[in-house]
């Protein structure tokens, strides 16, 4: 199931106010801490994490305010994730992108 642009600008915004976590974040800081960060992913098979490559999950992410009460280095762990595919990861960057160059330029002045 493919999200709605207003769902990806929904998240972008939650992404640049930092309510959620990513894979991609988790890679930047610690790779081998996915698993411990979306713990979920331990508890699958192979061939359950092979279905998701073979559908094209590209990110995991979750909401913070669905993070367990304890951190393990840092990094909040979660029981559940949500996955979203290539071409919606990168619209969601994309978007993410845009609004933080907006949000930037709130309050410059563009005559110069």
């Amino acid at each position: 199931m493919s999200r709605s642009m207003e769902e990806l600008k929904e998240l972008a915004f939650d992404l640049l106010a930092g309510r959620i976590i990513t894979s991609d974040y988790v890679a930047e800081n610690d790779p081998n801490m996915m698993q411990m960060v979306f713990m979920g992913l331990s508890l699958m098979t192979e061939a359950q994490v092979q279905e998701l490559r073979d559908a094209g999950v590209s990110l995991l992410y979750e909401h913070i305010d669905k993070s367990l009460p304890r951190s393990i280095n840092g990094m909040p762990c979660f029981l559940s994730f949500n996955t979203m595919t290539r071409d919606e990861h990168v619209k969601l960057y994309e978007l993410a992108q845009k609004l933080k160059e907006a949000l930037d330029n709130v309050g410059t002045d563009d005559d110069g």
